[in-house]
């Protein structure tokens, strides 16, 4: 999952194949928010997207932003 300046994207992969892509545009009001929130947003909002085909089983999350990857473990 990753945040860029005006919208957040994730990709779900099995196998490392991406199977899906999940993007949403950020509005007005979420565009000036920290560079945390918005990639704590990507990531929350994704595993929300698929939460029907994660329920259950375990999961990796795989992110570029360094304060995240303390907060997975």
């Amino acid at each position: 999952c990753d945040a860029s300046g005006h919208g957040l994207g994730a990709v779900l992969m099995q196998d490392r194949q991406p199977n899906a892509y999940f993007s949403k545009a950020l509005s007005p009001w979420t565009i000036s928010k920290l560079v945390y929130k918005k990639e704590i947003m990507a990531l929350t909002l994704s595993v929300q997207h698929w939460r029907h085909y994660l329920f259950g089983r375990s999961f990796k999350v795989y992110t570029d932003h360094c304060s995240l990857h303390h907060l997975l473990q």
